[in-house]
């Protein structure tokens, strides 16, 4: 396995990795961990966390992610995956903002669209490498499109 923390490339690789995971499977929820500052906070839509957008430590988001997969029958049986399409990074000495747009869908059914998103992920390179101090995303909808200029 690649080291994970050595750039922003292999970070953002890692993330997209760890939270992808096949039939009957779990995400890589040591993997997701190992990504993160200890301090990190992660904010999902509020759509994800039934309207009500909560800043959640890891360990309250892989509960509640790891639930929402339970309670999800066409998750556990298909399986699902997230893969970058598009990439923006602004860095500055050890921090760095990557705006990365996504699509999601179930691992059997090739790329076939769930939906798709743009991550914001706030890194910082502390001693041991890069680290996701800050990981919010949205979620692509009739209302709300993604600018063309996200897109490739």
């Amino acid at each position: 396995m690649m080291d994970d923390s050595n750039s922003l490339n292999n970070l953002v690789s890692a993330l997209y990795e760890s939270i992808s995971f096949g039939p009957g499977e779990k995400p890589d929820w040591n993997r997701f961990r190992e990504l993160f500052i200890n301090e990190a906070l992660l904010l999902p839509p509020s759509g994800v966390s039934r309207g009500k957008s909560k800043a959640m430590n890891i360990d309250e988001y892989i509960s509640f992610a790891s639930s929402m997969i339970e309670r999800n029958t066409e998750l556990r049986e298909k399986g699902f995956a997230e893969i970058e399409i598009n990439r923006i990074v602004e860095k500055f000495g050890s921090i760095a903002h990557i705006f990365s747009i996504y699509h999601s869908f179930f691992a059997t059914e090739g790329e076939n669209q769930i939906h798709r998103g743009v991550n914001s992920i706030q890194a910082v390179e502390i001693s041991s490498g890069w680290r996701i101090s800050s990981f919010l995303w949205e979620i692509e909808d009739e209302k709300e499109k993604i600018p063309e200029k996200y897109l490739p």
